[in-house]
């Protein structure tokens, strides 16, 4: 009878983990921006929206949102976030670059595939990564968060990647 339970737990993690990854995938639109922020598992340090994210979006002009949060299976979460904003305004962009730049770290240096401007709070630290990549000649913004995710997971341009970026949010 032990046997028997030995066999079938093995037999069960051996397809579990040859299945690679396991989750259930909720997306999110921009009407749950406010939301979002408040799913468990989010390991964001943040109460309610992201200091380092735009705190509304409604009076912004949204090229591209994106949202998914992932129940892995047996364990743990996963997010990506992707806001991509157009500031039409030079003054309105001007001081959106300088408040982010205010809060980060240039990490330009771990952007090369893009000519973008980087500010990250955090890359790879605990599996997480939260940055924005600014367009100057465009006067876009796109702001992004990855928590405990592997790089295929990942939906959106993978050229918005830090360099470097592995399984699960680290970065070598």
């Amino acid at each position: 009878m032990i046997k028997r339970i030995c066999v079938f737990f093995t037999t069960v993690i051996l397809l579990l983990s040859s299945c690679g990854y396991i989750a259930y995938k909720d997306y999110y639109d921009e009407t749950d921006y406010e939301n979002i922020w408040n799913l468990p598992g989010f390991n964001h340090g943040y109460d309610g929206v992201s200091a380092f994210f735009p705190q509304q979006i409604e009076a912004l002009e949204i090229l591209e949102f994106f949202c998914r949060y992932d129940q892995q299976l047996p364990l743990g979460e996963g997010l990506q976030i992707l806001l991509k904003v157009y500031y039409g305004d030079e003054e309105a962009f001007l001081k959106e670059v300088e408040r982010v730049s205010l809060q980060s770290t240039n990490s330009s240096d771990q952007f090369p595939q893009t000519e973008f401007l980087a500010y990250s709070t955090r890359l790879g630290e605990k599996y997480g990564s939260e940055y924005a990549l600014i367009d100057m000649d465009q006067k876009i913004v796109y702001y992004v968060y990855l928590q405990n995710l592997p790089k295929s997971e990942i939906e959106f341009s993978h050229h918005l990647l830090p360099k470097g970026y592995t399984d699960y949010g680290e970065i070598k």
